[in-house]
């Protein structure tokens, strides 16, 4: 059971688990989710850790969308922002890059 799922149980939220066999060759984790299980792209949210250099913050969007650093930036009060290092964004989460899941994160 994932930290998400945890949260979601102990604090009494409605939800469901949506699985599928992952392919390993893919690394578009999201469009690959929305085939294999049969919804719209725009149904299936990506979560995405970016930083300053000094904070780390999430965004989520679509998996068919791309994220504007420089929108995400101003968003946060900051000048520029940079996607996470994989490895910074899993030892952070707790996730691994993939299943990086908006709720139930360690630090991020």
């Amino acid at each position: 059971m994932t930290p998400a799922i945890r949260l979601l149980k102990k604090q009494k939220i409605a939800h469901s688990i949506h699985e599928y066999d992952h392919d390993p060759n893919n690394t578009n984790f999201g469009l690959e989710a929305s085939q294999k299980l049969g919804l719209s792209p725009d149904e299936v949210f990506k979560t995405l850790l970016v930083t300053d250099g000094k904070a780390y913050f999430v965004a989520i969007l679509p998996v068919c969308h791309l994220l504007n650093l420089k929108k995400m930036a101003t968003a946060v009060g900051v000048k520029k922002l940079i996607m996470a290092n994989p490895s910074d964004a899993e030892r952070l989460t707790g996730y691994i890059v993939g299943g990086i899941s908006p709720i139930g994160r360690k630090n991020a």
